[in-house]
């Protein structure tokens, strides 16, 4: 899609260097025009998530690259939260996938709300979303994680269809020599181990 629309846009703008006549110059130049539109819109699909408007996997494992080189010239802080939605599929079961899918909408734009303008909220599974915090630390990271959850379930309750639906998230910062994968596997590790306490305080209560 890509390919075919960049080719079709340099096939345009050399024939606008070909032709003579004022009409079909601006005929190819108005198609020029919509073939950069088409390009950019088809740039903006490949890097964003269809469902949730936030960016997808490829975005984020490009910018966590970045910012791992980043930290390792500058030894500046940077985490990663892994967000988890608990029982999507009880949403799906109950209410439907539209619901589940209102629900997935709802964390997108929560975290999107929490964190600032330079961060990143990326989907990377069904039910999972990875914010990249820049220049944050352990602490500033859970004070961040309880904001994105505390707003989500508040949302959650007051929509009624998904009241009772609760996020899990867990948190890696980086350290030097350590891998994007290492900290996303960390990040995931920590947001099992808040879904297991979260279980366990709920049998207790």
């Amino acid at each position: 899609m890509v390919l075919t629309t960049v080719l079709g846009l340099f096939a345009a703008i050399a024939s606008v260097q070909l032709v003579r006549s004022y009409a079909e110059r601006r005929e190819l130049e108005h198609e020029v025009g919509r073939l950069r539109r088409a390009l950019a819109e088809a740039e903006r699909q490949a890097m964003t998530d269809g469902l949730t408007g936030v960016h997808n996997r490829r975005v984020l494992e490009d910018q966590l690259e970045r910012a791992i080189r980043r930290a390792e010239r500058t030894g500046g802080p940077f985490t990663v939260l892994m967000i988890d939605v608990d029982g999507l599929k009880r949403v799906n079961d109950r209410t439907g996938h539209a619901s589940g899918d209102d629900v997935l909408r709802g964390v997108a734009r929560v975290a999107s709300e929490v964190i600032r303008g330079y961060d990143l909220v990326a989907r990377v599974g069904g039910d999972e979303f990875v914010v990249l915090l820049h220049d944050a630390g352990p602490d500033q990271a859970r004070a961040t994680a309880e904001r994105i959850r505390a707003r989500a379930e508040s949302a959650f309750e007051a929509s009624g269809i998904s009241r009772g639906t609760t996020v899990s998230i867990g948190s890696a910062s980086w350290a030097a020599g350590r891998a994007a994968a290492t900290l996303l596997a960390e990040a995931d590790a920590s947001m099992y181990a808040a879904k297991r306490a979260r279980r366990q305080e709920t049998v207790r209560v």
